[in-house]
């Protein structure tokens, strides 16, 4: 049996286009999901700008402009909000602008407040980053004139109030009416679903592998099958030998899917990795099992086994959410409105799978999908050992 088992492992190595399907394509898309979220993690992210500073006599006469400046180039590069070039005039501010050494200018009015002239090309950017800098840029010196035309205004009607010490603090303060809180275990991260999505896709890909060696196994169907139904050994051994070997390389083709989409691409699991390759260990279970009632299907031959499973493969993605976000609106309706329909799609529990990895503080729903899991791959594997006690053969 064991023999068995090791030959059917080099067989279905030497498949180049099964290993294709079930670990380098997933990898490939995965790589295609990350160019097209990458650009969202920049929308969250702050870079320093260059900003010309005008130090003429209107700025020189405020106490308060250079500590706001310093304020805002405090930092090092990835931190601070500017990068300071101290001009003195506007004329040879607009020229640094117009040059593209700075996206525009910092300085005070002639009513004696904070003003940022931005270029039409920094306006108009499409570069995340930039945009929300400057953003938070436009936000601090919006509250930079509000505590200045506070301050002026409690200095004309009660100017004995900046004897105490609170009402200064309430001015320089910036009380926030909101504080962040997390329901979650880790952070959320939008694009984490599309990834978990092709995962469950790649996850019945790999039954391809089980039709494959089940299908060896029988006479009907390859020269191997006839050979291997003559040998001297139990029938249940052999079905058992290339179930096993099945769900070993989809394993191992799984994990290193996964190894890549969460180490380069940067995809979180929130710190549980042991639970998510302990929850492949399952997915495959199921997936080899569904491969497997595939391939003891008789009088089908060998390749249309292959095209219905990616058939199904591609239809369970696309109410697994894998398509978009019309795809994971779906598979959301579908989950809300038929959460029957939705619980017996094996892609979408492969996704769910993770996804309660990720942001559940309980591993019960965990656990909840991994014996859902479990329960269908237990399922498809007595459907599959019935399919192969019925098949007998006049001649081989």
């Amino acid at each position: 049996m064991w023999t068995t088992f090791l030959v059917q492992i080099k067989t279905l190595a030497r498949q180049r286009g099964t290993i294709f399907w079930v670990m380098v394509f997933p990898i490939l898309l995965a790589g295609l999901l990350y160019g097209m979220f990458s650009s969202l993690d920049k929308a969250y992210v702050t870079e320093t700008q260059s900003v010309a500073v005008v130090q003429d006599s209107a700025w020189n006469t405020n106490e308060q402009a250079d500590a706001l400046v310093d304020a805002l180039a405090r930092g090092g590069k990835n931190t601070a909000l500017i990068a300071r070039h101290d001009v003195e005039s506007t004329a040879q501010a607009i020229d640094l602008v117009n040059s593209g050494e700075a996206i525009g200018y910092l300085s005070i009015d002639s009513a004696g407040e904070f003003s940022l002239a931005i270029s039409d090309n920094a306006a108009n950017t499409s570069d995340y980053a930039r945009e929300l800098t400057i953003s938070v840029l436009n936000n601090a010196i919006t509250r930079a004139n509000e505590s200045r035309s506070l301050s002026s205004s409690i200095g004309e009607s009660r100017p004995q109030a900046f004897t105490n010490p609170k009402v200064i603090a309430s001015i320089a303060s910036n009380d926030a009416f909101t504080r962040e809180t997390t329901l979650t275990h880790t952070k959320p991260d939008p694009a984490a679903r599309y990834y978990y999505a092709l995962l469950g896709m790649a996850c019945l890909m790999s039954m391809s592998l089980a039709i494959t060696s089940i299908a060896s196994s029988q006479a009907n169907l390859s020269p191997l099958g006839a050979r291997r139904a003559l040998a001297p050994l139990p029938k249940h051994r052999l079905v058992l030998s290339a179930f096993l070997a099945a769900w070993l390389m989809a394993f191992a083709c799984m994990s290193i899917a996964f190894f890549v989409i969460r180490v380069p691409f940067g995809v979180r699991v929130g710190g549980r990795e042991t639970a998510a390759f302990a929850g492949l260990a399952v997915a495959t279970f199921m997936s080899s099992a569904l491969g497997s009632m595939f391939g003891a299907i008789p009088r089908i031959p060998l390749g249309q086994k292959l095209s219905i499973c990616s058939a199904f493969s591609s239809i369970a993605a696309l109410f697994a959410g894998l398509y978009g976000e019309p795809a994971m609106k779906l598979g959301d309706f579908v989950q809300r409105e038929a959460p029957v329909l939705s619980g017996l799609n094996p892609a979408r529990q492969v996704s769910l799978l993770f996804y309660d990895i990720l942001y559940y503080d309980s591993y019960a729903p965990y656990l909840r999908t991994v014996g859902m899991l479990a329960a269908m791959g237990l399922f498809f594997l007595a459907i599959a050992i019935i399919l192969l006690r019925r098949q007998r053969y006049e001649y081989l």
